[in-house]
């Protein structure tokens, strides 16, 4: 790829409605792995400002949980920004695999609350809060990210009302920002964006963490929000209580600002701190006062989830890292410490998604299956690696549960989607179709939208509707397509622009997917195309 500055560009990370992102190495200091996020041409000739405004958001916070800003510099094409690099993903990717533990999703929590309170100390609202925005660490910190929406905010005080409460923006009033679903009531109303508008896609997003879906309805569109919310009865009732109120559709019912946020949730994780000391201390006393086999069995259950957790802990560590044969060996080994702890299957899962050979995780996650039977992230994980080791029928089976298990929650789509892809591996062309006729989303705004989209075409294209799959197809690749899915898409947009008989758009096609990086059978069917449009 190219060279930017001192940074060469290893590949692309991220992709937006405003810019893309790629991960790059700085030719200057061998190792340094970096961040670099380049405006879209489209977008960079309406806004130059865009990226300056957000590097100077950021460089006016120094937090530790809001992502550091490296450098901005100016290439032929306009500007760019360098930013430190977030391996582990976002949140977002997180939560793809199932809800967090109460614990993991409380500390997310606190530090997004409290960078957040930083920045609107600062006057400085970021107004696109949400899990994908939450960038994860190697340390496992959370760093909030994307102030490209960021404006400034003169807090204008009232008599007899709190100064957090009313705001006037620099950058004019009554527009709307963010993204739908986070975006709160009063921003629909067409009123400025205040502190409490951040604070409303918190709870959105810390409801997400605690239950794996947000507690607003996709099917309503935006409007969702002005609909009672559908809190999951799993969350603890403290934690009910601080989503309930950050989320509350009159702004003045909120919390007065996010240092009131930060304080709740410091109580709940005292609490829960509190709690597990006297759980300790009650097993130890136990311990030592009677010789029961109850007793003894109980803390023998309490040792082996410990365990489970740390080597759990030591997986994803490794996993982090790309150690993918130590990750599997250690979440091997926390399944077998405590076969009922949730964690170690989904971990097994994610490891299975990104091995080229999934087959020994077939059995693995078929006991997680069986184990865990109710959970719609395991039966996903199962179903995928089921349909990438060849078994057709049994991929089949497990994603229509999953789809049933997942209804209405966020793993809905992609089941629809790999069953789609299991349709057409089967010759079911006409019954893939119809399936994606039922959950074609209008845009391709997000990953999980566009991977929809990419399967979609390629089931108009085995079904023999070729100008109906370059329309699709084409959609597809104007969002934030993967790299997997995106090569997928291009080479099926090579054939089936091929099809209807357009040459160069195929040709085109062909050769971005190769130049992408394809590999194996995408390669090969790319290369195919070619040869053949040369003759």
């Amino acid at each position: 790829m190219a060279t930017i500055g001192h940074f060469r560009l290893v590949q692309e990370i991220g992709r937006g409605g405003a810019g893309v992102v790629y991960l790059a190495e700085d030719v200057e200091i061998p190792g340094r792995r970096v961040a670099l996020k380049r405006l879209k041409p489209e977008v960079a000739a309406a806004d130059a400002g865009v990226l300056r405004r957000e590097a100077a958001t950021l460089a006016a916070i120094e937090h530790p949980h809001i992502l550091t800003v490296h450098e901005v510099g100016t290439a032929e094409d306009g500007l760019y920004l360098v930013t430190e690099y977030m391996p582990a993903g976002s949140l977002a990717d997180r939560i793809d695999h199932g809800r967090m533990s109460v614990t993991e999703a409380l500390t997310a929590a606190r530090q997004t609350a409290s960078a957040l309170a930083a920045a609107h100390e600062r006057g400085i609202l970021h107004r696109d809060v949400k899990p994908a925005n939450l960038l994860v660490a190697q340390d496992g910190r959370v760093k909030v990210s994307d102030f490209g929406l960021a404006v400034n905010a003169v807090p204008k005080a009232e008599e007899g009302a709190e100064t957090t409460a009313t705001v006037t923006l620099d950058q004019g009033s009554g527009s709307l920002y963010g993204t739908p679903l986070y975006i709160p009531p009063e921003a629909l109303a067409g009123l400025p964006a205040t502190p409490a508008a951040d604070q409303f896609a918190f709870g959105v997003a810390f409801h997400e963490m605690l239950a794996g879906r947000r507690p607003f309805s996709r099917r309503r569109g935006m409007r969702a929000v002005l609909d009672p919310p559908a809190i999951d009865r799993r969350i603890p009732a403290d934690l009910v209580r601080i989503v309930a109120k950050c989320i509350a559709k009159d702004p003045r019912q909120r919390f007065a600002n996010m240092n009131e946020v930060v304080a709740a949730l410091d109580r709940s994780i005292a609490r829960r701190g509190r709690d597990r000391r006297r759980l300790i201390a009650v097993v130890t006393t136990v311990a030592i006062v009677s010789a029961v086999s109850l007793t003894a069995w109980r803390i023998r259950v309490w040792r082996s989830k410990t365990e489970a957790q740390r080597l759990n802990e030591y997986g994803r560590t490794a996993l982090e890292k790309g150690e993918l044969g130590e990750a599997r060996r250690l979440f091997l080994a926390a399944r077998s410490a405590d076969p009922r702890y949730l964690a170690a299957c989904t971990n097994l899962g994610t490891l299975a998604l990104l091995d080229k050979d999934p087959s020994w995780a077939v059995a693995i996650l078929g006991d997680c299956a069986a184990t865990f039977g109710n959970v719609d992230v395991v039966v996903y994980n199962h179903a995928s690696a089921l349909r990438r080791a060849g078994n057709l029928p049994g991929a089949e089976a497990a994603l229509s549960r999953a789809i049933v298990l997942a209804r209405g929650r966020p793993l809905e789509a992609p089941a629809a989607s790999e069953l789609i892809l299991v349709l057409i591996a089967e010759g079911r062309a006409g019954d893939a179709v119809a399936l994606g006729a039922a959950y074609r989303p209008a845009t391709a705004d997000t990953a999980e939208r566009a991977i929809l989209l990419k399967s979609i075409g390629l089931a108009q294209l085995a079904d023999g509707s070729e100008d109906a799959a370059v329309k699709t197809l084409r959609t597809a690749l104007s969002g934030p397509l993967p790299k997997g899915p995106r090569i997928d898409a291009l080479v099926g947009l090579g054939k089936a622009e091929e099809g209807a008989g357009n040459k160069d758009a195929a040709v085109a096609a062909f050769a971005e997917a190769i130049a992408s990086g394809a590999e194996g059978k995408a390669h090969d069917e790319a290369t195919d195309g070619l040869a053949r449009l040369a003759n």
